[in-house]
């Protein structure tokens, strides 16, 4: 587990004479970049101030599996949908989940997500407690069903400027704060890494590797990265692509595997393609790369930019959403257009033929994560937000 660090703490704001106990609901089955994140949160934030107990649904042992590894407590809950035509199972579900915050004696609810915070708020509220939630992905068309249910929530943070600008359900700065995710930098030797990753493959060394990690879910645009893996090939044949994600634990997930599966066969490059499945060592990884991509539909952040900028790996994301605030074209990575992958091929190619602008790009890519995205600056923001909110209820509470 992490060191203690709380950040540095709000001088108007007194700081609790006990530790508060944080709940964090997790909404997903699998373990991604919502429950990553969600486990630095509390890992960083760990100590005299805050304590953390991870709630998750009955059907996410994986998630539940990933927090009890880490040493935190978990919890787990019936995660229902609403139906206003017969809302019981909801309400049950609801008054359920409002018990078992107090006997664990909670006094903040964090949810990960936009779900969690559907699935949770109302039961928070329930509890008399401060609830939190999490946007982390552009969410334009938040329905009238939905909306009563955000209400529940007292404070939203959004992990960037363009997840609060498309976030349809209206929150105003006194409701609403932007905090960057961060990460805790490890240095990893990048020619061991990369003389691991290739030797687990039965790479030749002298290969370039190229790289995408993400859960092979519909929002990651693999399509368009195996497609410009084909025309990358014709050119540089000396190249492997790596697919690193989750592609068993749902059916949605195993459909899209086959879907992608049956285009790498369509288009005869079966060879140069290698599906690695989720691995728990993704700064490992990404370090062992020549080139890290991200190919996406749309993206709140983009958090694998960021681990694989920390470790001075140069990185190609798509134009679209949270990428453009990790990467400024040309000068901390390079962007492609949405869905093109002709221009993503020219784009790797760009980078495998000239590794003096690759490494000018990884460089400035490092700096500006350290600057940015550093982990005590996304724990100081995550723990102002608590500080705050705590305060607030205890004020209003009378307590």
């Amino acid at each position: 587990m992490c060191s203690t660090r709380t950040g540095v703490a709000d001088p108007a704001i007194v700081s609790p004479r006990r530790a508060r106990r944080v709940a964090h609901v997790l909404a997903w089955p699998t373990v991604a970049g919502t429950e990553i994140s969600t486990l630095r949160i509390a890992q960083t934030l760990s100590g005299p101030d805050f304590q953390h107990v991870a709630f998750c649904s009955t059907a996410a042992a994986a998630v539940e599996s990933f927090f009890h590894a880490a040493g935190f407590p978990t919890a787990t809950y019936r995660s229902v949908d609403l139906s206003y035509r017969k809302p019981r199972a909801f309400l049950q579900a609801s008054f359920n989940l409002a018990h078992k915050f107090s006997r664990q004696r909670i006094d903040l609810v964090h949810c990960s997500d936009l779900m969690a915070g559907l699935r949770a708020a109302p039961a928070a509220r329930l509890a008399r407690l401060p609830v939190l939630c999490h946007i982390r992905n552009p969410h334009p068309d938040v329905g009238r069903h939905d909306r009563p249910l955000l209400w529940a929530a007292n404070r939203f943070i959004f992990v960037s400027r363009h997840a609060w600008q498309t976030f349809s359900y209206p929150v105003s700065t006194d409701r609403g704060s932007l905090v960057y995710d961060g990460i805790e930098r490890s240095p990893i030797d990048r020619e061991v890494a990369r003389q691991r990753l290739r030797a687990q493959f039965s790479i030749p060394p002298d290969t370039k590797l190229v790289g995408m990690v993400g859960r092979l879910a519909a929002q990651k645009d693999y399509p368009t990265l195996i497609r410009a893996a084909a025309r990358v090939l014709s050119v540089y044949p000396n190249v492997r692509f790596l697919v690193v994600g989750d592609h068993t634990t749902t059916d949605d997930f195993r459909q899209h595997y086959q879907v992608l599966t049956q285009l790498v066969a369509q288009l005869r490059i079966e060879p140069y393609v290698i599906f690695a499945g989720f691995r728990d060592d993704v700064p490992h990884v990404v370090s062992g790369l020549d080139i890290s991509v991200l190919a996406t539909h749309f993206e709140g952040f983009g958090l694998v930019l960021v681990e694989a900028m920390a470790q001075g790996t140069p990185v190609i994301g798509t134009a679209v959403g949270g990428v453009t605030e990790i990467i400024a074209d040309r000068e901390t990575g390079l962007l492609h257009g949405h869905a093109d992958d002709a221009d993503l091929a020219s784009k790797i190619l760009t980078l495998l033929s000239n590794e003096v602008l690759a490494q000018r790009l990884a460089s400035a890519g490092q700096r500006f994560v350290e600057e940015r995205f550093s982990m005590d600056r996304f724990a100081t923001g995550i723990a102002h937000v608590y500080r705050r909110m705590l305060s607030m209820s205890h004020t209003s509470d009378g307590t």
